[in-house]
């Protein structure tokens, strides 16, 4: 790695360290960048009031680059696309889109297709288990009070009745915990596949 790099990186002041925050994420609407960079600077004079000296403030945060690139990914995708493409100020983005629009439209269309299809697969792997839990919950409760009957014509049917209801139940309250499980998988996978749409909208830097 570079000496200018490192020192990028690795700021050891107070005004380096913005500074190389403000270079990171330079692409960024102004608003935002001016947002990042006087919340680092909050923290770092809370650092030195408390008695840190500048150095000891910024050795105190994350390294600046990862810092830049949590800030990238938490931005709304539509702010990355501008950002990325600098929009606003590029007239042959304009041309792209008004002369590409029966290229890009249609594949924008099928991309938005597919992201819409496993949206909609993952809701239904959520809707599917809890409806599972809600099935059998539900039908125990029936069975259950359907025994009280069934006791009346056959205690050997009311017997089954009340068992299975019973066993109903408890599968419904056991389910609970797979279905929570699968639940926070695929938020899980939900969030992975949003970064990763966000990644293509987000520059990497070259390793030196």
């Amino acid at each position: 790695m570079s000496t200018t790099l490192l020192k990028e990186v690795n700021a050891v002041n107070k005004t380096e360290f913005l500074n190389a925050l403000k270079n990171k994420i330079s692409t960024l609407p102004q608003y935002e960048i001016d947002k990042f960079i006087n919340y680092y600077s909050e923290i770092l004079d809370d650092k030195i009031e408390d008695g840190m000296t500048e150095e000891e403030a910024v050795a105190g945060l994350e390294d600046v680059t990862k810092i830049a690139e949590k800030i990238m990914y938490e931005m709304p995708l539509p702010v990355l696309i501008k950002s990325r493409f600098n929009i606003d100020q590029t007239v042959i983005t304009v041309l792209i889109i008004v002369f590409g629009f029966p290229i890009w439209f249609p594949l924008l269309m099928a991309s938005l297709g597919i992201l819409f299809g496993i949206y909609m697969a993952i809701l239904g792997v959520i809707i599917a288990c809890y409806a599972v839990v809600f099935g059998l919950g539900v039908g125990g409760i029936a069975s259950t009070v359907a025994s009280i009957y069934a006791f009346t014509l056959s205690p050997t049917t009311g017997l089954v009745a009340l068992g299975g209801g019973l066993i109903c139940i408890a599968l419904s309250i056991f389910a609970v915990f797979p279905a929570m499980t699968v639940t926070k998988a695929m938020c899980k996978l939900t969030a992975w596949i949003g970064r990763q749409i966000k990644s293509i909208f987000i520059k990497k830097e070259k390793k030196v």
